[in-house]
């Protein structure tokens, strides 16, 4: 097909190109206007505490090797930030969050009869379940990245209500740093517990002057957890609600341009088909048979 002949088919059929690409731009558009907007909204942080402040006890070694991982200890910033990621995506902390927040009847709003306060019953619908709500949060609601060069963490909610967003984000956050705190509470008392057993076990000075010391860092891990609020994470940039106009999934104006373009594609593919496979088709057709009748015509007019 030449330049020539894709201009005439254009300029043929004009009419149904401009039919098709408004008809299916401004079904995008009226697609796009229907849906619910979705919204993000993202907390920024960055791993709370050194080193030491985790308990731990690189320095000790020796004889002391057993009773420091017995006792709790060893534990890194890296690891520390590992285990609090862990149980940020844990089945069991996602779904207390879900259940004690109420967020089974807002994640399934068109099954739950508010007037009522009970699921809609009806034949045919099931009750949704506490496991799919675990799972529609961790595929498609709660979104964790981790920067490696930096890092900075961030928790992204994405929901269709933008202050919701929000407030579940920094929930979630207040929430693991909450748990993390009274984890290292109760891990440090316990560490204890266990080294106040071995201080009654041995008599040597050098090792019951160690045990000592691992108490009184056991003893400043508990002091530093019930004072600090941001035990786990460090909140760098809280989440704020998304702007009314900031959208993830819906786009009206993208939505309409993408529609305009399949549809003038549409059009072109049935301009075209249509040209080749029929127009084009009569058209040598009947030039056949005008040369069959100009041949017929010469014939008769020849002595």
């Amino acid at each position: 097909m030449t330049l020539l002949e894709f201009f005439f088919i254009v300029g043929r059929y004009r009419w149904l190109l401009l039919a098709t690409s408004l008809t299916i731009g401004t079904l995008a558009g009226l697609y796009a206007a229907s849906k619910e907007p979705l919204y993000g909204a993202e907390v920024t942080m960055m791993p709370a505490g050194t080193a030491e402040e985790l308990g731990v006890t690189s320095r000790l070694g020796g004889q002391l090797g057993s009773l420091v991982s017995l006792g709790g200890f060893g534990v890194s910033v890296g690891a520390a930030k590992d285990e609090a990621l862990a149980i940020l995506k844990s089945r069991q902390f996602t779904e207390e969050f879900i259940d004690d927040m109420g967020l089974m009847k807002i994640l399934y709003s068109s099954l739950w009869n508010s007037k009522e306060e009970r699921w809609l019953a009806e034949e045919g619908t099931q009750i949704p379940t506490m496991g799919s709500a675990y799972r529609r949060f961790r595929d498609s609601i709660r979104f964790i990245k981790e920067d490696q060069k930096t890092g900075l963490v961030s928790l992204e909610i994405r929901w269709f209500d933008r202050i919701q967003a929000a407030e579940w984000a920094n929930a979630m956050i207040q929430r693991l740093n909450e748990r993390m705190r009274l984890r290292s509470i109760e891990q440090a008392e316990k560490s204890i517990a266990y080294l106040n057993s071995q201080l009654e076990a041995t008599a040597l000075v050098e090792v019951r002057q160690s045990i000592f010391g691992l108490i009184e860092k056991n003893i400043r891990q508990i002091m530093l957890a019930r004072g600090r609020g941001e035990f786990a994470f460090k909140i760098i940039d809280p989440a704020v609600p998304a702007e009314e106009d900031n959208v993830l999934n819906v786009h009206p104006s993208l939505f309409v341009a993408l529609g305009t373009i399949v549809g003038l594609m549409f059009g072109l593919m049935i301009s075209f088909a249509h040209f080749f496979l029929i127009v084009d088709s009569r058209w040598k057709l009947r030039a056949s048979n005008e040369k069959g009748l100009r041949g017929v015509a010469a014939a008769e007019k020849s002595p």
